[in-house]
């Protein structure tokens, strides 16, 4: 892209300072690059913003659907010593 844009500048300088004239298809890539250049700047800036807000959003329900409250929650060692009574009387 950078070798694109030495290029049309070069182009563009040729053009203003009257060296030459400019042939249509040159002046169509110069356009094309400059829209190129608008949409990266300020199009995919913002959909990489609503993409970012989008995807934090989804975390933060996620988080919240996964969180239980701390006074229903147990610890880990009574949580270990439930499932290790469950399995000894479950043993014939």
């Amino acid at each position: 892209m950078v070798e694109w844009m030495q290029s049309l500048r070069s182009l563009g300088n040729n053009a203003v300072h009257a060296v030459g004239s400019v042939a249509k298809a040159d002046a169509r890539d110069a356009l094309d690059l400059a829209e190129a250049i608008l949409d990266y700047v300020y199009v995919f800036a913002q959909k990489f913003k609503e993409f970012e807000a989008r995807r934090t959003a989804q975390s933060e329900r996620r988080a919240a659907a996964v969180a239980v409250p701390s006074e229903t929650r147990s610890s880990a060692s009574e949580v270990a010593a439930e499932e290790s009574t469950q399995s000894q009387n479950s043993r014939p």
